[in-house]
Formats: structure tokens, C-alpha cells, sequence
């Protein structure tokens, strides 16, 4: 709703930098069972729901993981006149963007004289959305007529680069050494009497 005259440029600009850096890392060890579970959801532009549901979409393979509600960046120039010497330039530009990393390192080492087991289990559950848009524009919302006039360029542009860079690793390891004692006698030594 407004008369714009300017003898220089006109620039009408909307940013969206949204980000998300996110680091998850668990590491556990131990002498015959261990477990680790790693659950990760990183969400730009999305109403996330309950933890619960949120593992199962991702389960399933389901986009459901909440309701889709996009950050935006709009340039608008509505109802108005514009009188420029110079260039006019209405410009949005969103590069929403998530960087995740998930690391789930679960080892199991046992040594034993005979019949010795290892057990190492791992779980890791990761999901990342982006939802942004990018809208520029110059319009009317009546049918009054109104004038966009530039003595340089004009530029109306929308640019929407959204990104997700993620990155995940799980590793369980289990071994077992049976060597007759000779390991458990060594450690017992080092233990007691300081032997390197």
C-alpha cells in the first residue's frame, strides 16, 4: 500500500539460513554383552510429533514424521507504485539445511580358558527433513492500477537451496579369545605387580 520514488536502487530481499548442526555419537565396551541404541531426528520446517511415533514412521519408511510446515523467505512488493532511477530488485532466497552426524560403536571382547562368548548389539535410527520455500514476487491484490517503473534492471528472483548432509555409522564387534588362561594369567600379573 505505498508510493515508492527513489533516485538511487530499490531492493526489496528476504534470507532464510535455517540450520540444524547435530551430533550424535555413543561408543560403549565391555567384557562379554553390550548394547547401544542411537535415536536421531532432525527436522527443518516440520512440526515434529512424539518420540514414539517418530521411530516407527521411520521404521515404516513414512514421511509422516509430523506436520509439513515450511520456513519461508518472501519478498513481496503488494499494492504499492514504484519509482526508480536506479534497479529494482525483489529477491528471496532460503537454504534451510541440516548437518547430522549418528555414530553407534558397540564392542564386546572376551577372553576366557574355554567356552568364552561376546555379545554386542546395535540400534541406530536416524531420520532428517527439510521443508522451505522461496517466494518473490510483485503483485496486487485489488484492481487498482498501480506501476513498477525502473530506470536500471529489474529483478524479481527466488531461490530455494535446501539441503541435508547426513551422515551415519553403526558397528557392533564381538570377539572372543581362547587361549588356555594365558591372557587372564598375563592381565592378573600386570594387575598385581605392575608388568608392562
Amino acid at each position: 500500500g505505498s508510493t515508492i520514488t527513489s533516485s538511487g536502487d530499490v531492493a526489496v530481499s528476504a534470507d532464510n539460513t535455517s540450520l540444524i548442526n547435530a551430533r550424535n555419537l555413543a561408543n560403549t565396551s565391555a567384557g562379554a554383552t553390550t548394547g547401544t541404541g542411537t535415536l536421531a531426528f532432525n527436522t527443518v520446517g516440520w512440526a515434529a510429533q512424539n518420540l514414539l511415533f517418530s521411530t516407527v514412521d521411520t521404521l515404516l519408511g513414512s514421511n509422516a514424521i509430523g506436520s509439513e510446515q515450511p520456513v519461508t523467505a518472501k519478498a513481496r512488493v503488494e499494492d504499492s507504485s514504484v519509482t526508480d532511477d536506479g534497479d529494482i530488485s525483489v529477491t528471496a532466497t532460503s537454504s534451510a539445511t541440516i548437518k547430522a552426524l549418528l555414530s553407534n560403536d558397540s564392542s564386546s571382547k572376551t577372553a576366557a580358558i574355554q567356552g568364552g562368548d561376546a555379545l554386542a548389539i546395535g540400534v541406530a535410527i536416524s531420520s532428517n527433513l527439510v521443508s522451505s520455500d522461496a517466494e518473490a514476487s510483485i503483485g496486487s491484490t485489488d484492481t487498482t492500477r498501480r506501476t513498477v517503473d525502473a530506470g536500471g534492471d529489474l529483478t524479481v528472483h527466488a531461490s530455494d537451496t535446501a539441503a541435508i548432509n547426513a551422515k551415519s555409522k553403526l558397528a557392533a564387534i564381538a570377539t572372543t579369545a581362547q587361549d588356555v588362561g594365558l591372557g587372564l594369567l598375563m592381565q592378573a600379573l600386570i594387575d598385581n605387580h605392575g608388568i608392562d
